[in-house]
């Protein structure tokens, strides 16, 4: 089998309160949303054609897993940190 590309990728965090979580996400991407599908949704373009969204699904908040691939994840961690957003049980790994 011949070696696949993902061209495109969406990401789904499910929170037990989106009013409550928009900010906090706003605060860990560093800005607004890139769009609003409705009322529950946020989605952000963290890279191009690459999307994380927010979704209000009380049932399933907390149990989200998001995996990504940066070359600057202390600066990252550092510019979350100073925009108020707090890690709560998340863990980091930096590798060279």
């Amino acid at each position: 089998m011949g070696k696949r590309h993902v061209t495109r990728s969406l990401r789904r965090i499910p929170v037990s309160d989106y009013a409550e979580a928009l900010p906090w996400y706003e605060r860990f991407f560093g800005a607004e949303p890139s769009f609003l599908p409705n009322d529950i949704e946020a989605v952000w373009e963290v890279a191009e054609h690459r999307y994380v969204y927010i979704v209000q699904d009380p049932e399933r908040a907390g149990n989200a897993l998001v995996l990504a691939f940066v070359d600057d994840l202390d600066d990252r961690v550092a510019g979350a940190a100073r925009r108020g957003s707090r890690r709560r049980d998340a863990r980091t790994t930096a590798t060279a």
